[in-house]
């Protein structure tokens, strides 16, 4: 996934982005910027990026690797929009973005 349609993905589901100005970029190192942040729910996440593989990382320790992230609600659970994250087609994180206001 690029890193272009990454962003465009993670600001479409309105997540809180942490570090977009330096995602990309090289640092005074020389070294290319990987790691972008985002917060959803007072929850801070970072995905560490690469073209073919990416991974998810919360402070709890959960460490998810993926390769397509997609903001959808199609996945069945107790919420409208979610961010789902894929590896070879397969989801293997949802974060619940907003819950069906029926659901509170």
């Amino acid at each position: 996934m690029k890193q272009e349609r990454l962003v465009e993905v993670l600001k479409s589901s309105e997540v809180e982005l942490i570090g977009l100005d330096k995602f990309g970029t090289l640092d005074e190192k020389m070294v290319l910027v990987r790691d972008l942040g985002f917060k959803h729910s007072d929850q801070e996440f970072n995905i560490n990026w690469f073209t073919n593989m990416m991974t998810l990382s919360h402070r709890s320790g959960i460490n998810v690797m993926f390769d397509k992230v997609e903001h959808s609600g199609t996945w069945p659970n107790s919420y409208t929009r979610n961010l789902q994250f894929l590896q070879l087609g397969r989801v293997v994180a949802v974060i619940g973005l907003e819950l069906y206001p029926w659901i509170k």
